[in-house]
Parts: structure tokens; sequence; C-alpha cells
């Protein structure tokens, strides 16, 4: 039992801002961790020190038993490599948590000491944002956009990701351009998923898991862009049916540009953001599926007509009936030809068994099993040609992918072909929480302080409405959290999202004190590092 809890001498920890990592853990950055160690003490008391300690631990799990034994069902490691923090990871099968330790040494000896020793542990929240330091010294943007460009013979494909890398539950923009080269060129379907895969790995134990899920993105708009601008389009043109399965495709009569609008899944759907850490690794892959149908004009062509219509004779005349004996007999005889040569070269090609290789087989026996399989050339026949016609008539899925479909259009029976385009490409996701840039420099809005002169009337609303767009709490009903519905689309807010913005105010208000007004100056100078003021466009 630790008695120092009875006293009334209490250390805690004020609420702690998450840490915010910066970059790729490649890159050397540096991050600063602040937070507040209250000590109350009711009499002067002599103190030996104060330490506090940053803990990290990962924690991998394994239900099917590890070890020499494979008695072992968990793994737990105490992460200390210097220069090298691990962001939190929350999965069924792999941890990685961070906790503060504060510890108060008193001038005490023996089990004094070990009695009085105040101790408090508080978990802390270690997220990673794409921006880095090194933005700061090249001044320059990242750019995470990548565009891809496929030449076809139907047409010209040209796929621009605007952002690869998104938070899951945000919004996912993808740019289409088709240009097409010949006419009725449609596009038939596309398809947008995210494939995650899993890795946990225990070397010491030489335990290995892996896993792979995979995650579609739901359409939600697309906008036709003209000229470089955007263009709603309503109802005309849109290309919702396109996401569908087994839906309408989209006739291409001329160049067509799109923007697409599509929901990314949300931690409510098991997904998780992208790790650097080798034991607890989780990669993530984006891909498109595209299908573009068009005529071909050549098979359409050189197809063989063959008539449906049945065709009736009488057997009345008996010119016409001795016409048709002789008819028969001479299909007969060519077919007995025909069954015969066939015979010849099934016989040379169907290997004898065994046994009539054999030097201690009769001669008799030989001939007498030769005769036999010259017997059975019909059913050997038949077997082969069941043989060729299976690979015909039972298509595998490479040869569905392949083959071409007849249709109808306007009446006339025409030959589509379908060319599919598949692209993989790797992505980062973040985690739920960094919906927000929360990579670039603190500003005054974000610390409760208030700067002095924003400018102008019109650029303080251009300001305010700038903020109205970045901070998404101001999209959500007061003092709840619940979104305003709104006919766009919007990203998905989990609770956890809401629970850290929670935590950021919290961890702001008590690390730079009430402000006001009135005392905006002295409060300024109060505060440890001042960050640059908003900037306003004159």
């Amino acid at each position: 039992m630790h008695l120092g809890l009875l006293s009334q001498e209490r250390l805690s920890f004020d609420p702690i801002k998450p840490l915010i990592l910066r970059g790729p853990p490649t890159e050397v950055a540096s991050s600063v961790f602040t937070g507040t160690v209250v000590l109350s003490l009711t009499r002067s008391t002599k103190i030996a020190g104060i330490t506090v300690t940053f803990k990290s631990v990962a924690t991998t799990y394994w239900p099917e038993g590890i070890g020499a034994r494979g008695t072992r069902l968990t793994h737990e490691k105490v992460l200390s490599e210097e220069s090298s923090i691990v962001e939190t990871i929350e999965d069924v099968y792999g941890r990685v948590r961070h906790t503060v330790d504060a510890r108060v040494s008193l001038f005490e000896s023996g089990i004094q000491q070990m009695l009085n020793n105040w101790h408090a542990s508080k978990p802390v929240l270690v997220l990673r944002a794409y921006m880095s330091d090194s933005l700061l010294t090249n001044n320059s943007l990242q750019d995470l956009s990548r565009t891809y460009e496929k030449q076809l013979p139907a047409a010209d494909v040209q796929l621009v990701v605007e952002r690869a890398a998104f938070s899951s539950g945000d919004l996912f923009f993808l740019r289409l351009i088709l240009e097409p080269h010949r006419k009725k060129v449609r596009l038939e379907h596309m398809e947008l998923s995210v494939i995650e895969n899993r890795r946990y790995n225990v070397a010491e134990a030489r335990a290995n898991r892996t896993d792979t899920e995979i995650f579609h993105l739901a359409f939600l708009k697309s906008v036709k862009l003209v000229e470089g601008s955007e263009s709603i389009s309503e109802g005309e043109g849109d290309l919702r049916s396109v996401f569908v399965k087994n839906g309408k495709g989209v006739d291409l009569t001329d160049t067509i540009a799109y923007r697409i609008t599509f929901a990314t899944p949300t931690c409510m759907r098991n997904i998780h953001h992208t790790t650097y850490y080798k034991d607890i690794l989780f990669r993530h892959y984006l891909n498109i599926t595209l299908t573009i149908s068009f005529i071909d004009d050549e098979a359409s062509f050189s197809r063989p007509i063959f008539s449906t219509n049945s065709s009736t004779s009488s057997f009345g005349d008996e010119s016409s009936g001795t016409s048709i004996q002789t008819a028969c007999a001479n299909n007969s005889n060519n077919s007995t030809s025909i069954e015969q040569q066939v015979a010849e070269t099934t016989s040379a090609l169907v290997t004898p068994p065994p046994v009539a290789f054999s030097p201690h087989t009769d001669i008799h026996a030989r001939q007498s099993m030769m005769i036999n399989n010259n017997s059975e050339n019909a059913g050997v026949i038949q077997h082969m040609n069941n043989l060729n016609a299976n690979p015909i008539q039972q298509s595998t899925w490479l040869s569905k992918l392949r083959k071409s479909t007849n249709q109808k259009e306007n009446g006339t029976q025409v030959i589509r072909k379908r060319e599919t385009i598949r692209l993989e490409t790797p992505i980062t996701v973040f985690d739920c929480r960094l919906k927000e840039d929360y990579g670039r420099l603190p500003s005054y809005s974000e610390l409760n302080v208030t700067s002095a002169n924003l400018g102008h009337g019109d650029d303080k609303n251009k300001l305010l409405q700038e903020m109205m767009e970045q901070d998404l709490m101001l999209q959500c009903m007061p003092d709840s959290d619940e979104q305003i519905p709104s006919s766009e689309p919007q990203p998905q807010l989990c609770s956890c999202y809401f629970k850290f913005r929670r935590q950021m105010e919290m961890a702001s208000q008590f690390q730079l004190f009430s402000t006001s007004k009135n005392n905006s100056n002295e409060t300024l100078e109060r505060i440890p590092s001042i960050p640059p003021p908003d900037y306003v466009e004159n």
C-alpha cells in the first residue's frame, strides 16, 4: 500500500497537450514536449529532487502462443532508442503507449524514504503529421499530389491524386481527365480502394504475423472542370453510375474532366494510421481500377453471320428422297474416312501401356492389345475431343476479362472490347484526430490570444471565413458532438476527434493562462514562446 497517498500532499499533472511529431522519422527534426507538474504541500518539507521520465512501451499480443513452448501470449518491449519516438499505436494485436512519470524524493532514509516518495503518472498521446521542419529552411511546400498518365488505343487517361495522404474519415479528391480517340468510347466502371497491410514481428521469439484488409472509398460527388474552373454538374454528366456495380456507363463524345470526391473509412471500420515501427508496421496502398470499352469495327465486320431461320423440306417426291439418301450415303462415307484418319493419328499419339514394352510380352499379346486399342479409338477420339473442347467451353477468369461482349446499340449488333487499368500507389494514412494541419506553426488564434490589429474589415471577414472552413469544430452544433447537416460533402468526425480537440483546448488554457482584451500586451509577455501573428493578405 502506498502510504503517501493517505497524506494531504499530492503530486499531479495539469492537462498535457498531445505531442505532434512532424515529418517521417527519417528526417532530422525535434519536438518540444511541455507540461506542468503540480506538487501540493501542507507543511514545509525537504525535497531531494523531482524526476520526470517519459516512457514508451510496445506490446504485441499472440493468442496462438509464441516462444519455445508456445506459452507466451504477450511480448512487451521498452522503447529506449535515442532520438527516436514512435507514435501512439492502438490495435488489437499491437499497441504502443506513452506515459510521463513524476517522482519526488525526500531527504529521508530507509523505509521512510520508500513510504514518503510521491509518484504520479499520466498517459501521453503522440501523433505524427506530414509537415516537417525542412519546410522552414527550404521555404518550399511539400507536394503530396500524384499524377498518372496512360495512353490506350481508345483514349488517353490522366489521373491526378490531389493529396496522397488523408486522415481517416476525411475527404479524398481525385481528378479524372479522359480524351477519347475514336467514336463510341464508354467509361464503364471505376473503383477506388485502400489496401492496408499489417505486420507484427518479435525477432527474439521468431514470431511473425501478417494481415491484409481492403477498404473501399465511397463516391460522394463529382464536379465538372471547365477551363480550369469548377462548375457543379447537375444531373447531366454525373459519374455516380460509374461507381455502382453493374451500373450504366458514361459515353465519351469529347474530352471530360472531373474532380471527384470520395469518403474515406473511419476508425470505426478498424482502419489504422501508417506506422514506421518495424515490429508493428502498417502500410497503405491506393488501388484505382478503371474500365473503358469501345466498339471494335474490325471484329464486327469480320464476324461470320449465322442464319437463325430453320429451313424445311417436303418428302413427298421420290426424287427428293433419293437425293437425300445419296447425300446421306456420301456423308456417311466421308465421315467414316475422316474417322479412320483420326483413328490412325490417335493410335500413333496414344501411348500403349507399359506392359506392351516389356521384353517378356508375347507378340500375339501385343497385337491383341493394339486391336483392342483400335477398337476403342472411337471412345478415345470422343474423350480427346472433349478435352480439346473444354478450354473453349469452360472459359477461365482471364479469358472472361479479355472477352469482348456482344451488345445491341441502335438496333445493330456490335462487339465491345474492354480495357481495364489498374493502378496501385503507396499512400499515407494519418490518425483520425489529425483532420487539420497540426504540423504548421501555431498562431494567436489557437492560443486563445487576440492579436491587436487584423487590418481592414474586408480582410478580417475573409480571415474569419477561412478559419470557419479550416476549423471543423465550428461546423458542429454548439455544446454537442453532432455535425451541422449540409448538402455539401463534409468529413466524418468521430468521438476520438472531439476528445482530442477538447484535450488540446484544455492544455492550452492551463499553459497560457486566461487572457482579456484590456491587458493583452501583458499576457503576450507572459507567454514562454510568442508565436507569429495571423497572416493577413493586404
